[in-house]
């Protein structure tokens, strides 16, 4: 049936791929752009929505190592990240954001932090002794996630 509706396994990843970013596109179509504070609490309520696109990416590009991620959605993919960086760019010019760093490098780092828990919840149910979902989690970690930014 595989090979009757998508020719080939890669055709049916490539599909699922679509279906998981379309998804996605829902959800992050406008990311706030004034403030950090905004903007990091936007990220950090969507992240959980996110779950199957993150770990396929995750997938992908574990199986792949350090080669190219290029694939039929790459430049979709390309488009989000060049949003958030143009985003973070802004920020810095207006001071919400520091100057001393490229802002693709912030991106690096701030979907580390927030992507962590829905990436791994079994480690940080182990670390913590909560859920990431759960609302102590949320609220605690978020905590974190503030003081790191310097969002008071």
């Amino acid at each position: 049936m595989v090979y009757h509706y998508f020719n080939d396994k890669a055709g049916l990843y490539y599909a699922v791929i679509e279906n998981e970013l379309l998804k996605v596109e829902d959800l992050i179509k406008s990311p706030p752009e004034d403030t950090m504070k905004k903007n990091s609490n936007f990220w950090m309520d969507i992240a959980p929505n996110m779950k199957n696109y993150l770990g396929l990416m995750y997938w992908m590009d574990s199986n792949k190592g350090d080669s190219d991620l290029s694939d039929e959605n790459t430049e979709v993919r390309a488009d989000y990240y060049e949003d958030s960086v143009r985003i973070y760019k802004k920020m810095q010019k207006n001071g919400e954001l520091g100057k001393g760093f490229k802002p693709q490098f912030f991106l690096v780092g701030i979907m580390a932090l927030i992507t962590f828990p829905v990436l791994f919840p079994g480690l940080v149910r182990l670390i913590t002794k909560m859920g990431p979902d759960s609302k102590n989690f949320k609220q605690e970690y978020s905590k974190v996630i503030k003081w790191l930014l310097h969002i008071k």
